[in-house]
């Protein structure tokens, strides 16, 4: 997530410019004297870490020249270090470097030696806190913590967002309590001895500890104290972050029911959106009265939260019902009915005619004032159920008509409430949404047509993640056409067209076997990722070995498929005979489309699995950078496996359908991919990375183009 940027915290802790000393500085390694901890030192716990031991010992010692000490610093040390160290700039930096080096123990002697030569220290006391808590070593910072202010060294505010930020990370340890030292910290900043004056963005990182350690009480404790306007406020990142927290809470709680409580899951689900729908009407009502500027993060947070937690497809619907009421992005799926609220209504309904049959029945309870008993709890419930009714929550807002966006809005006041832009972050989310929800794959086809094809103020550029949310929409619907279509038309040419989503389009395929024209396109991908690719994808391959398997087993599918020759005697009464023919089309056909992909795989394979493991280094750092360029060795010899079935099948089953030539050929490459299938050579490709051999003019340091577009 991304935060505010604190202006008080960047003065406090560089308005100090940096002095350069002339000459010679101190050296960046110093031998330090140590001496063994003194016998008042805690004693390190079993279970903690060597590193975090020694900073928690550290911030209960003294480190200073003094021979009784805990830790022993030699003075001359200190005083060489201190010769160069005159502001509170050229410390903070020297500790830093200190600090990178791991050796705490003189960053912390040089810190305390510098309060007491009467420098400022809270800048360099905020990079020890930032490197403790980078250690996972949550109570010693707290120890740094209270060991500064014992010292009357005051936090400023970048010192508190850096505890706050730090401890929003997970621990190892099951005694740390991250949410319980946040909440203090928190808390001082009210205290009357504080000298910073609290801000919201202290409370969002104060959420963000809640959240990430799934700390609901707290969050909902913290939060229920903002106030509605002023300094103190929330923004879009407090009411995202609170979205967020319940997203992923409910998401926690749900995985944990296991799938047989399907009923409870889907209650549990429900309820959690409608908490994030209290939290939506804020939001709006703020907007609508210009105290909050919406943002396409917030936005996206509640829509993260309807897609991920529905518990039925109008939670789903309401994702576009929420674009629309932010973005005036068109709804293009009908809004399905309230089928789980129905339930409940009716459910509620039945209970309440048995009550009322037991009213009638029963002799009713009056007062003093002969006036009959009322029932407060269903009063309540019935209250509680007109106030939860959120059925205008995402109405428009914007004025009809008015369809300028945040953007372009400043002819406007800024008060007043606008459109947002539409990204590709909005895009793979309503991809995300259509896929969720049942009959969905339209309204996505139409979304990205809406989008990416036509010319509007919504357009927008796709980038690789985008791509490969359509095409996983894609696959879900079984349109292998329209997967082609993509990838030749638009990723393609774009340079955007790798592996993975020759992958996932080959696995469309697969699951569009019934179409009579899946052949063809699976062979139109294989030729396009031999323009597109240097090397390529074994898992693609594998899809295509899945795809002619399946056909192959099913020679109803061959009657009607497109792409095969059954022959010059097409009209043969010998359906057997006939369904030979096609069968022997259909893997003559795949092996020849498949030689040249093979053969560049069997070249990368023999130039990747050598006896020294300098290749490997090479291919590890290559895959670091560009996952794409390399593939596990698992998933080649899968590919290599295959095509010695398929070559194999078809000498032993339809060698009498296939010319001499072409079988002897067919036989020659059998031949020498039997090297795959010896013990020590698949023990070795399993455990090794496959990458494009020099002779493929293959550039390791390339880095990848589908970086996901940035806010």
């Amino acid at each position: 997530m991304r935060q505010k940027v604190d202006s008080l915290d960047i003065r406090n802790d560089l308005s100090i410019p940096p002095t350069k000393p002339s000459g010679r500085g101190p050296r960046d390694s110093l031998k330090v004297a140590t001496k063994p901890i003194g016998r008042n030192a805690p004693k390190k716990a079993e279970a903690e870490d060597t590193r975090e031991g020694l900073l928690y010992k550290l911030a209960h010692s003294e480190v200073s020249s003094r021979r009784g000490a805990d830790y022993y610093i030699p003075h001359r040390v200190l005083e060489r270090e201190m010769n160069w160290l005159k502001d509170p700039r050229a410390l903070a930096d020297r500790v830093v470097e200190i600090l990178k080096s791991q050796d705490p123990m003189l960053a912390v002697a040089l810190i305390r030696r510098a309060h007491y030569m009467d420098i400022s220290t809270v800048v360099a006391y905020n990079r020890l806190l930032e490197y403790c808590l980078r250690m996972k070593a949550p109570k010693a910072a707290f120890r740094f913590w209270n060991d500064m202010k014992k010292r009357g060294v005051s936090p400023n505010s970048r010192s508190y967002t850096t505890m706050l930020d730090g401890l929003a990370q997970d621990f190892p340890k099951e005694r740390v309590k991250p949410v319980e030292i946040a909440l203090k910290i928190y808390r001082s900043l009210s205290e009357s001895s504080s000298r910073v004056e609290p801000n919201i963005i202290h409370t969002n990182a104060m959420l963000k500890v809640c959240w990430h350690h799934r700390d609901m009480d707290i969050l909902w404790q913290v939060a229920g104290e903002l106030p509605e306007n002023g300094p103190l406020a929330p923004d879009t990142y407090t009411y995202a972050t609170i979205l967020r927290a319940i997203s992923d809470v409910t998401l926690s709680n749900t995985a944990a029911m296991g799938e047989q409580n399907l009923e409870a899951i889907l209650e549990r689900r429900a309820q959690g959106i409608k908490e994030g729908k209290r939290i939506w009407s804020d939001v709006v009502y703020q907007w609508k009265k210009g105290r909050l500027a919406l943002d396409n993060h917030l936005v996206d947070a509640m829509a993260h939260l309807l897609v991920y937690n529905s518990s039925c497809d109008h939670d789903i619907w309401e994702v576009f019902a929420l674009y629309n009421q932010t973005t005036g992005l068109p709804i293009f799926a009908e809004e399905p009915p309230k089928e789980r609220k129905r339930l409940y209504s009716r459910t509620r309904q039945e209970s309440s005619a048995i009550k009322r049959r037991h009213t009638e029945e029963d002799i009713p309870f009056v007062d003093e004032g002969e006036r009959l008993w009322e029932n407060k709890s269903e009063i309540l419930e019935q209250e509680e159920a007109e106030e939860e009714n959120f059925d205008g929550l995402f109405d428009a807002v914007v004025e009809s008509g008015d369809s300028s966006t945040a953007e372009n809005s400043s002819e406007k006041g800024k008060s007043a409430p606008s459109y947002l832009p539409v990204k590709n972050v909005e895009l793979s989310m309503l991809l995300q949404a259509c896929m969720t929800m049942t009959q969905g794959a339209g309204a996505g086809k139409s979304y990205w047509r809406y989008l990416t094809q036509e010319e509007h103020s919504h357009s927008v550029k796709p980038d690789g993640p985008s791509y490969y949310q359509y095409l996983r929409l894609l696959r879900y619907s079984r349109s292998s056409r329209d997967a082609v279509q993509l990838i030749r038309d638009m990723m393609e040419p774009n340079g955007l067209a790798e592996g993975k989503a020759f992958h996932i389009a080959m696995s469309c395929c697969s699951r569009d076997r019934r179409n009579p024209n899946v052949f063809k396109y699976a062979n139109e991908l294989l030729d396009i990722m031999r323009k597109a690719l240097v090397m390529p994808d074994a898992r693609a391959l594998k899809g295509y070995f899945d795809l002619v398997r399946s056909l192959e087993k099913n020679p109803q599918f061959l009657m009607t498929l497109n792409g095969l020759d059954s022959g010059d005697n097409t009209k043969q009464t010998d359906l057997s005979a006939l369904g030979n023919r096609l069968k022997a089309s259909l893997l003559t056909t795949a092996a020849e489309n498949l030689r040249w992909h093979v053969s560049k795989l069997e070249s990368a394979v023999d130039n990747s699995v050598q006896p020294n493991q300098r290749m490997q280094k090479r291919l590890s750092q290559a895959a670091e950078f560009s996952p794409h360029v390399v593939t596990l060795g698992e998933h080649a010899l899968i590919a290599m496996t295959e095509m010695r079935r398929l070559l194999d099948s078809i000498k032993k089953d339809f060698a009498r359908y296939v010319s001499s030539d072409d079988l002897a050929e067919f036989e020659k490459q059998a031949v020498e991919l039997r090297k795959y299938s010896k013990q020590t050579v698949t023990k070795t490709m399993r455990k090794s990375l496959i990458g494009a051999s020099p002779g493929m003019r293959m550039d390791f340091n390339t880095e990848t183009p589908m970086l996901p577009e940035t806010r």
